[in-house]
């Protein structure tokens, strides 16, 4: 490092390396995990689709 690069320097390298550690930690402890409001192993789209199937013409 040269005498005119500050020591504490904050580059792009840097903010990927704090994400990615930050998006492994929230991985890890479910952070943003939500329970599926249509019930487990069900998808929103599906039931959609099956909503719009059911609708008399």
């Amino acid at each position: 490092m040269s005498q005119d690069t500050p020591q504490h320097r904050y580059t792009a390298a840097l903010a990927g390396e704090i994400e990615l550690r930050w998006q492994q930690r929230w991985d890890d402890e479910g952070t943003f995990s939500a329970p599926n409001p249509a019930g487990p192993g069900r998808s929103p789209t599906i039931l959609a689709c099956r909503r719009a199937l059911a609708t008399p013409w």
